[in-house]
């Protein structure tokens, strides 16, 4: 019986679990949790990278005998190697102000991937490659701390909006656009590959075995959606992966490119099983996260002030670009609102309203491009923990919300690791997460607030 070791990094934290699988089932067991936190300098906002590279190691010296390592981690972001294999610096955050402005490419033709100013491509376009000999993504960078071996896993390098839509490569034609040499990006690995063996100089320091590191779905959405107890190929089902983001979408076995999909912003990314993750980013729970800490609360007094506040009397659109960035969220909401009367629960259920109509919105612009009508909605991640927003989720959506799993990723960056093959891994989620569903009828409170709400998601 194999026990590995997944680590799952998030925008705010990370958590490292043991994972075993026994008849047919995962169990796990949390070993290590810690904190994410950005550092700004000098006005820009980076990750700390060797800070979270300890903190892999402290998990690795915890978990004792293990048989390999997965590690998981957000898109986008990435590190530049010098030719001698060092670090250059460390890595941007993707809510660095820098891309702020960027002007979409005419690339979605290519890629199939959706604009945001973030991603890879408009940050690449932002650097100086005179000492850069290798770019590796956060995952693929951590795997290179603790192996050597740099190599580029799939699921992830398909939310760079770098690759091509149906060969999954790095795009020569988009590279071309930004001037960027493609010699910069390593060897391509898959799901269930192997970066490497730890080295020996981090065995003899914590000490620990060499044992392998796994290229998981590096991607933690890829991870995530992995863990859906259900099969593309059995039933139509949507999905949200609820955290910092809303991850709304879809499986589908091809990618999805076409005009009405550029339009819809929806995009293409790949699944551990090279199935297609057809979705749209959501803010998230972002907008709640900053909210709690301007306020100094926690995530239940939060809802419990929001089911105290009037529904539906405010609403804005939560993708808007002036959420994006760090800090006085409250006071950004309240402009958006142009209201400075706005009390804490009014502002979360603000939150909490605008979030149900926004994935309706998705819900029916993922079906007009699908040409399908889904009946479930599989939801997990954190999110899932927040019964006010799956109950909201539910009446906005008008179909049963599916709460699965609150450590969906991890659960999928195991299967990875000890699944004989990844087409075992839907049964192995049935066998192993218990659900829990929301139903809740529309009312006519919800359908008159959706039409005002359409009016602002389609500016």
């Amino acid at each position: 019986m194999k026990r590995v070791l997944a680590i799952d990094i998030g925008a705010s934290g990370g958590r490292a679990m043991i994972g075993t699988l026994r008849d047919g089932k995962i169990d796990m067991e949390e070993i290590h949790r810690f904190p994410n936190e950005p550092v700004t300098v000098l006005g820009h906002t980076y990750w700390d990278i060797l800070s979270l590279f300890r903190e892999v190691k402290i998990a690795i010296k915890k978990a004792g005998d293990i048989d390999s390592v997965g590690i998981d981690t957000w898109g986008v972001d990435y590190g530049m190697i010098d030719k001698y294999g060092n670090l250059i610096a460390n890595p941007h955050h993707y809510r660095d102000t820098r891309t702020a402005h960027a002007k979409k490419l005419d690339i979605y033709g290519e890629t199939g991937t959706q604009f945001m100013c973030f991603n890879t491509v408009y940050q690449l376009m932002c650097e100086d490659f005179d000492e850069v000999s290798k770019i590796l993504l956060i995952p693929d960078l951590l795997a290179y701390f603790l192996t050597g071996e740099m190599r580029m896993e799939y699921t992830n390098a398909s939310t760079t909006n770098l690759t091509d839509a149906h060969t999954h490569n790095i795009s020569h034609t988009v590279l071309n656009k930004i001037k960027v040499d493609s010699t910069l990006f390593p060897q391509m690995i898959r799901p269930g590959e192997v970066y490497g063996y730890i080295t020996r100089e981090i065995c003899s320091e914590l000490p620990c075995k060499s044992v392998p590191v796994i290229a998981v779905g590096t991607h933690d959405t890829a991870s995530a959606v992995i863990s859906v107890p259900a099969s593309l190929h059995d039933e139509d089902f949507a999905y949200i992966s609820s955290g910092t983001w809303s991850l709304f979408g879809t499986l589908t076995e091809k990618p999805l490119v076409n005009a009405e999909s550029e339009k819809l912003n929806f995009t293409n990314e790949l699944g551990v099983d090279f199935s297609t993750r057809l979705l749209k980013n959501i803010m998230g729970l972002w907008l709640m996260q900053e909210v709690r800490k301007e306020y100094g609360v926690t995530f239940s007094e939060l809802s419990d002030a929001a089911r105290g506040a009037k529904g539906f009397k405010y609403i804005i659109d939560p993708d808007s670009d002036e959420f994006l960035g760090m800090g006085n969220m409250t006071e950004r909401i309240k402009k958006a609102l142009h209201t400075e009367s706005l009390s804490m629960g009014e502002i979360a259920r603000c939150i909490y309203d605008s979030l149900g109509l926004k994935y309706r919105y998705t819900l029916e612009n993922l079906q007009k491009l699908t040409g399908k009508q889904y009946k479930k909605l599989y939801m997990f991640g954190g999110g899932i923990r927040d019964r006010m927003l799956c109950e909201t989720t539910a009446a906005a959506c008008g179909i049963p919300v599916i709460a699965c799993h609150e450590e969906a990723t991890v659960l999928g960056n195991i299967a990875v690791q000890v699944a004989d093959d990844i087409s075992h891994i839907p049964q192995i989620m049935k066998n192993s997460i218990n659900t829990v569903v929301y139903e809740k009828s529309r009312t006519k409170e919800w359908e008159n607030a959706y039409e005002r709400a359409k009016q602002l998601f389609c500016k």
